[in-house]
């Protein structure tokens, strides 16, 4: 474990490198469905529903999950500074935009590697190799889930298969519905954007 003042002391600048650090976190299509607004020592998260996925997540379940990935790489980029986030979820109850509120805490620290890990993380469309992953990895895994009041259930045999079944069924139902493609298509970009899907290949199931 480690820690780093790189952000400073002023809470203001840890802060704005808490959101810098949030907002390269992934997000259903890339859309990046986030709003932060740094007040003194807290941070607020809201949803931009106007990024949402009408078709694809019209709950907005996804833009949910993704925001929560925004929300901890601001919390581990928080501690990497050595302070940490107290985090208050929904605080205008469910429906609301406002997702989150944070506030600055005492000290704190974070696993390096985990900061780093921010910057490197990229999205994989490839296929993968066939080489099993290491049972101590899967325990990990699962044990970081449950640190953050989640869980993870490893599939295989049988239910791996019938998950796998499941995804292309769902895959197929998707891309029957002209309207799915036509969101799909328009959440396509150029690499410059910075937002959206950049290669035309992922249109392909």
């Amino acid at each position: 474990m480690s820690s780093s003042t790189t952000a400073g002391t002023d809470p203001s600048a840890i802060l704005a490198r808490a959101v810098e650090q949030a907002v390269l976190a992934p997000s259903s299509h890339n859309t990046q469905p986030w709003l932060f607004r740094i007040d003194g020592e807290s941070l607020e998260l809201y949803a931009d529903r106007a990024r949402g996925l009408r078709v694809n997540d019209p709950d907005d379940r996804e833009l949910t999950v993704s925001c929560g990935a925004a929300l901890l790489n601001a919390r581990v980029a928080a501690e990497h500074a050595g302070a940490a986030l107290e985090v208050e979820l929904l605080p205008d109850g469910d429906g609301g935009d406002l997702l989150a509120r944070a506030r600055l805490a005492g000290g704190s620290s974070a696993d390096a590697r985990l900061f780093a890990a921010i910057a490197d993380r990229r999205t994989y469309r490839r296929p993968f190799s066939d080489r099993a992953v290491p049972a101590d990895a899967l325990a990990r895994l699962e044990e970081a889930a449950a640190a953050e009041g989640a869980w993870l259930d490893v599939l295989d045999g049988r239910r791996r298969a019938e998950l796998v079944s499941l995804v292309a069924e769902g895959d197929r139902t998707q891309f029957a519905d002209p309207r799915w493609r036509r969101e799909l298509a328009s959440w396509m970009r150029s690499r410059r954007a910075g937002d959206g899907l950049a290669l035309p290949r992922l249109a392909a199931p």
